[in-house]
Parts: structure tokens; C-alpha cells; sequence
């Protein structure tokens, strides 16, 4: 069995990997760089780039940028997001 602790740790980095794999995809899919993304957001390169390397996302930042990329929040948090993305991006 799995103890809710360890599958509450195990859903929440597999929402922080779809998080990271969702903003990379838009971001291919524009050709935008992180750099621009950055700016986009009002954070400096190395913010972002921390972002990007810990998952460490907060509310805000995924509310700010499902507003830049003109999607819900919902639609940078969801899995089904991400496949769809991935197909997008394959079709291209």
C-alpha cells in the first residue's frame, strides 16, 4: 500500500511536470524564448529559468502566465493540456 503522504508527494511532482512540459510546449509552439517569456512576465532570465529547473511555480506565476499564453489556468495545470500540446507540436 502507499501512504496518503507519499501519493500526495507523488501527484503534486507529477503536477509540477506537466506545469514545466505545458510552458515549454507553448513556448515552442510561438517560438518564443524564455528570455521573452520572462519579460512577458515581469521576472528576470534567471527567475524563470529557477522556475523552470525547481517546478517551483507558484499560483500567481501559472495565473499570469495562462493569461499570456490566452488559456485558463486549468489549461497550463491539466495533463490532457499537455497531450494536447504534444500533438500540436508534432503536427507542426
Amino acid at each position: 500500500t502507499v501512504s496518503l503522504e507519499k501519493s500526495e508527494t507523488q501527484a503534486a511532482k507529477a503536477l509540477r511536470d506537466d506545469v514545466n512540459e505545458n510552458l515549454d510546449l507553448r513556448l515552442k509552439l510561438r517560438g518564443e524564448s524564455r528570455s521573452e517569456f520572462a519579460r512577458a512576465m515581469m521576472m528576470t532570465q534567471g527567475a524563470i529559468s529557477q522556475k523552470f529547473s525547481n517546478a517551483s511555480w507558484r499560483l500567481e506565476d501559472i495565473a499570469n502566465a495562462a493569461i499570456h499564453f490566452g488559456t485558463t489556468v486549468e489549461g497550463i495545470v491539466s495533463h490532457a493540456a499537455v497531450l494536447e500540446l504534444r500533438k500540436e507540436l508534432a503536427e507542426q
